[in-house]
């Protein structure tokens, strides 16, 4: 995996990914439309999230995760925007860095051929985009959306109502470089935590002015030339409190494992439970780690525990066969690779 060194940033280094964690309950078998029989993780698995290769997770199945509701802003930059919301637009929008577990982010090659950081005074980020990369209309992701982004959310018109300005309030400009593809952003000064900058992005048609930024997101089921993930909205449902999702006919990355991602509202008291009654796949008991007890009772789950910046631990209870998922802590999910394993002989 290739990283990039924020105290260095001209500076490309190989990291190994280094995970912290700890098993504390075990059990046997899958959720959803997983496989039934119980799986034998590879040896090297690492169980924050079970850590699989893609080519030993199977194809299909289903990924059933609990949310709190389904509000009216699915903008992930906007103020109004919640930890649903963002959870649900990550696998709809496009996440130019993944984080690999220990503090340092690598550049996604489903949007990113390369990145180059150079000086400190000022800095100077070049992005050059996938070219394979599009929007949800067909349209290539270009200099033109993070130029749209850098004026929407730097602070300096507050009637785009962003819910971070602190790292586009660090650049001096962006600017269109050779090609469409090229993207060179100019820092004030040096900025370590540079590849936050333009993390989720968003295209120039969804935040060309404070109206469309505001409350053109109003409705997910309409914004779907705005998105450019490896998955799709396929229904939406709010009295039913019910969101699906299948994977996206025109991705040009490698095509998820999962055949479907099911969103289902649920109260928090009420998801351990649901866990138990096989109605999700997963649980975050971050909240009250003292629910793990629970899920030793519980058949085919574990606990899986990931540390997290500020030295605590993140645990979700998980279906045991799920791979790619779980405990992420300082790491990124890889949506197209989360999947279930295929049943032991």
């Amino acid at each position: 995996m290739i990283g990039l060194n924020r105290r260095h940033p001209g500076r490309l280094l190989a990291i190994p990914v280094l995970l912290l964690f700890t098993v504390l309950t075990a059990c046997s078998g899958a959720g959803g439309q997983a496989p039934s029989s119980t799986p034998t993780p590879s040896a090297a698995a690492a169980v924050t999230v079970n850590s699989q290769p893609r080519s030993v997770v199977a194809s299909g199945g289903e990924l059933r995760l609990p949310v709190g509701g389904f509000g009216d802003q699915w903008n992930p930059l906007h103020a109004d925007a919640d930890a649903d919301t963002r959870l649900i637009t990550s696998t709809l929008l496009p996440r130019l860095f993944n984080d690999d577990g220990t503090g340092n982010p690598s550049p996604n090659p489903d949007y990113l051929s390369a990145v180059n950081a150079t000086g400190d005074n000022p800095q100077v980020v070049t992005y050059t985009l996938n070219p394979g990369a599009v929007w949800g209309d067909g349209k290539a992701i270009s200099a033109a959306d993070f130029i749209a982004d850098w004026q929407a959310c730097n602070g300096q018109n507050v009637s785009f109502k962003c819910a971070d300005t602190k790292g586009m309030a660090e650049v001096a400009s962006v600017k269109q470089g050779s090609t469409a593809q090229q993207v060179v952003v100019t820092y004030r000064g040096a900025y370590d935590d540079w590849p936050s900058t333009f993390n989720t992005l968003l295209p120039a048609a969804g935040v060309k002015d404070p109206e469309t930024f505001n409350d053109g997101w109003k409705s997910l089921t309409k914004v779907s030339d705005w998105t450019a993930g490896p998955f799709q909205v396929d229904r939406l449902d709010d009295r039913e409190g019910l969101l699906t999702e299948k994977p996206n006919a025109e991705w040009w990355g490698d095509q998820p494992k999962l055949a479907q991602l099911t969103f289902r509202r649920f109260a928090a008291k009420d998801r351990i439970n649901a866990l138990k009654q096989n109605r999700i796949d997963a649980v975050d008991l971050t909240a009250d780690s003292s629910k793990s007890a629970e899920i030793s009772k519980i058949a085919n789950c574990e606990v899986r525990e990931a540390s997290v910046p500020g030295g605590t631990s993140q645990f979700v209870a998980t279906r045991r066969s799920l791979a790619n998922y779980g405990a992420f802590g300082k790491s990124s999910v890889i949506w197209p690779d989360v999947g279930y394993l295929p049943p032991t002989s």
